[in-house]
């Protein structure tokens, strides 16, 4: 059998946090949920480890108008994932964050 990584999902636990990295995906592979699947996957994880909030580290930060407006209109399909998955945003000194409390 072949195999091919096609997605990667960077994560380290950090007492009762997970923190994480966007999805890479190679371009072939888009369109099929799999970013989906692997947050799910972290946030199934976590719960069954106790783990209380997972952030992810997104970009650069978002200047001028409210995250949530910012993202619908021109947010990477990582953060219009996130949006869509219930994770809040704020600005930080590592740029653009996404958290979610499980």
């Amino acid at each position: 059998m072949d195999r091919l990584l096609v997605a990667v999902l960077l994560a380290i636990k950090d007492g009762e946090e997970i923190k994480a990295e966007e999805v890479a995906l190679l371009l072939a592979y888009e369109g099929r949920g799999i970013r989906k699947k692997l947050v799910e996957a972290l946030e199934r994880l976590a719960k069954e480890n106790n783990i209380k909030r997972i952030y992810f580290f997104l970009g650069e930060e978002v200047d001028g108008e409210e995250i949530n407006d910012y993202i619908e209109k021109r947010g990477t399909k990582m953060e219009r994932l996130l949006l869509s998955m219930g994770y809040e945003f704020f600005n930080s000194e590592a740029g653009l964050i996404g958290y979610k409390e499980l």
